[in-house]
């Protein structure tokens, strides 16, 4: 059996998502989509175990949008998904540590044999040194992403691409 584990950049899937009315999409939906439509799991034995939503969480005093509160809320009570928190800093206020945080989970899940196939939801170059090395390792990386927010080189060097629109998102949890 081989395991199979998401890693979701929030705000990217928040933006993009935005584009379709899908302002909150769910993430352990729009991953499960993704291994559905790449046909990895065709002739192979492929389980999703875990799906990571990485997020920024601002630093006090400023509070969270309270609708990223209750979409932050909603996730956690999805099946096997867990979230992960970066901040934002700086003015204009911008993710830090987010990126990282997916990077590292990724590589240590490669490292440890803990999966054989990661699905990625994001669309920033700053993946390509990941997706790389976890392939050396011998993981099957599935991009989801934006045809119109994704970088070319990152969209070409991953074993398989599935379009995120409409259709993969579906709706909003909030």
């Amino acid at each position: 059996m081989e395991v199979t584990h998401g890693f979701v950049d929030g705000g990217y899937l928040r933006v993009g998502g935005r584009k379709f009315g899908t302002s909150y999409p769910n993430p352990l939906t729009v991953v499960k989509t993704v291994l559905i439509n790449s046909d990895v799991d065709r002739g192979r034995n492929v389980i999703l175990t875990r799906c990571n939503y990485y997020d920024a969480d601002p630093e006090l005093p400023e509070l969270p949008d309270p609708n990223s509160e209750k979409y932050w809320s909603k996730i956690t009570r999805l099946s096997d998904t867990h979230l992960r928190f970066g901040h934002l800093r700086g003015k204009p206020r911008r993710q830090k540590g987010v990126d990282m945080l997916l990077a590292v989970d990724m590589l240590v899940g490669a490292f440890t044999d803990i999966i054989q196939v990661a699905v990625l939801i994001a669309g920033d170059l700053d993946f390509l040194p990941a997706v790389q090395e976890i392939q050396r390792r011998g993981v099957v990386v599935i991009l989801g992403a934006f045809d119109d927010h994704v970088a070319p080189l990152l969209k070409e060097s991953v074993d398989r691409y599935v379009r995120l629109d409409k259709n993969v998102l579906e709706g909003d949890m909030i």
